[in-house]
């Protein structure tokens, strides 16, 4: 553990939930990966809850994250033609 997760630790064992550490985390200016890796160790949180926790605490909607995701997979597969088939002989 590094010695900045003692803070976050303290905070946990305080009461602190994902949301308060991740915002602190934040406002401490760590990276989001770092944010979403402090949580995993903190919370022994997935990688889907902590992104989860971090879209929220973000100030976007899950359903809203999701949206933008699908848009965004939809306007690249339209983007992409269809590769050539080949025969193999």
């Amino acid at each position: 553990m590094k010695s900045f997760d003692l803070k976050y630790v303290q905070m946990k064992n305080q009461g602190a939930i994902p949301i308060d550490i991740y915002l602190a985390a934040k406002a401490d200016q760590l990276d989001g990966i770092s944010r979403i890796r402090l949580l995993r160790q903190i919370f022994d949180l997935s990688l889907t809850e902590a992104k989860e926790v971090s879209i929220i605490a973000d100030g976007t909607s899950l359903a809203a994250h999701n949206e933008r995701i699908a848009d965004a997979l939809e306007k690249a597969l339209a983007d992409d033609p269809e590769p050539e088939k080949t025969t193999h002989q």
